[in-house]
């Protein structure tokens, strides 16, 4: 149950805000040119300070898990190279292996990280 909260009190107001903005949006007190400069803020201002100001405040040494690291970099290569093979047979075209292989190697370790802060 304390999962469920956690989750809750995590989207909740992101939702909470995107229904005011879509409010606002409906009844005409945002404009596109508003929601467009607004949207620009947000990506390149206000989220990379709060992911820094997170990251920030991690004691590393207390979170660092390396046999973490170690099995996602065992995993990622694994996956990696047998993808790269089956692409041998499975893509005839150079110039696009790369890409089909791109699409099935797993980025999911980097999500296991964000439970950090």
């Amino acid at each position: 149950m304390s999962d469920f909260i956690f989750s809750v009190n995590v989207t909740f107001p992101i939702f909470l805000v995107m229904v005011i903005g879509w409010v606002l949006h409906q009844i005409g007190m945002l404009d596109e040119h508003f929601v467009t400069v607004a949207n620009r803020f947000n990506f390149k201002v206000t989220l990379p300070f709060m992911l820094f100001r997170d990251i920030a405040s991690v004691e590393i040494s207390k979170v660092f898990d390396l046999k973490f690291v170690l099995y996602c970099a065992i995993v990622s290569s694994i996956c990696f190279w047998g993808i790269w093979g089956i692409s041998k047979f499975a893509v005839k075209d150079d110039s696009i292996r790369g890409a089909f292989v791109q699409s099935f190697v797993p980025k999911q370790c980097s999500r296991y990280g964000n439970g950090i802060y």
